[in-house]
Protein backbone atom coordinates (compact mmCIF):
# COMPACT_ATOMS: atom_id res chain seq x y z
CA UNK A 1 0.00 0.00 0.00
CA UNK A 2 1.48 3.34 -1.07
CA UNK A 3 2.23 5.82 1.51
CA UNK A 4 -0.44 8.64 2.27
CA UNK A 5 0.64 11.95 1.13
CA UNK A 6 1.37 14.75 3.42
CA UNK A 7 -1.07 16.64 4.53
CA UNK A 8 -1.83 20.03 2.76
CA UNK A 9 -1.45 23.04 4.30
CA UNK A 10 -4.62 25.20 4.93
CA UNK A 11 -4.59 28.31 2.63
CA UNK A 12 -4.76 31.84 4.13
CA UNK A 13 -6.19 35.16 2.82
CA UNK A 14 -3.81 36.90 0.94
CA UNK A 15 -4.21 41.05 2.12
CA UNK A 16 -2.89 44.02 0.23
CA UNK A 17 -0.26 44.27 2.73
CA UNK A 18 1.44 40.78 2.57
CA UNK A 19 3.81 42.19 0.22
CA UNK A 20 5.37 45.20 2.53
CA UNK A 21 5.44 43.01 5.64
CA UNK A 22 7.78 40.30 3.64
CA UNK A 23 9.65 43.17 2.80
CA UNK A 24 10.21 44.66 6.04
CA UNK A 25 10.57 41.24 7.66
CA UNK A 26 12.85 39.61 4.94
CA UNK A 27 9.74 36.43 5.56
CA UNK A 28 7.19 35.56 3.60
CA UNK A 29 3.92 35.20 5.39
CA UNK A 30 3.34 31.57 5.34
CA UNK A 31 6.59 31.73 7.06
CA UNK A 32 5.87 34.65 9.71
CA UNK A 33 2.78 32.52 10.41
CA UNK A 34 4.85 29.06 11.23
CA UNK A 35 6.98 31.23 13.42
CA UNK A 36 4.71 32.87 15.34
CA UNK A 37 2.71 29.44 16.28
CA UNK A 38 5.88 27.99 17.14
CA UNK A 39 6.41 30.68 19.56
CA UNK A 40 9.92 31.83 17.83
CA UNK A 41 9.74 35.51 17.25
CA UNK A 42 10.32 38.03 19.29
CA UNK A 43 7.97 40.07 21.20
CA UNK A 44 7.67 42.99 18.49
CA UNK A 45 7.15 40.58 15.37
CA UNK A 46 5.05 38.22 17.10
CA UNK A 47 2.86 41.47 17.56
CA UNK A 48 3.14 42.32 13.81
CA UNK A 49 1.97 39.13 12.91
CA UNK A 50 -0.81 38.05 15.26
CA UNK A 51 -2.53 41.78 14.15
CA UNK A 52 -1.81 40.65 10.61
CA UNK A 53 -3.60 37.52 11.13
CA UNK A 54 -6.21 39.82 12.61
CA UNK A 55 -6.49 41.29 9.77
CA UNK A 56 -6.36 38.83 7.23
CA UNK A 57 -9.44 36.79 9.24
CA UNK A 58 -11.57 40.21 9.35
CA UNK A 59 -11.09 40.34 5.51
CA UNK A 60 -12.44 36.51 5.16
CA UNK A 61 -15.22 37.49 7.16
CA UNK A 62 -16.31 40.62 5.43
CA UNK A 63 -16.03 38.69 1.71
CA UNK A 64 -18.08 35.67 2.98
CA UNK A 65 -20.64 38.11 4.08
CA UNK A 66 -20.49 40.27 0.73
CA UNK A 67 -21.83 37.59 -1.12
CA UNK A 68 -24.74 35.17 0.46
CA UNK A 69 -25.21 33.13 -2.63
CA UNK A 70 -21.62 31.79 -3.06
CA UNK A 71 -19.48 29.82 -0.52
CA UNK A 72 -16.64 31.28 0.80
CA UNK A 73 -13.13 29.78 -0.22
CA UNK A 74 -9.92 31.37 1.23
CA UNK A 75 -7.22 32.05 -1.08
Amino acid sequence: MPPQPAPTPTRRAVTQLDHRLEAVTGHDIDTLWTYRDRGALDEPHTQLVDRHRTLANAQIGVTCRRSSFSPCWVV
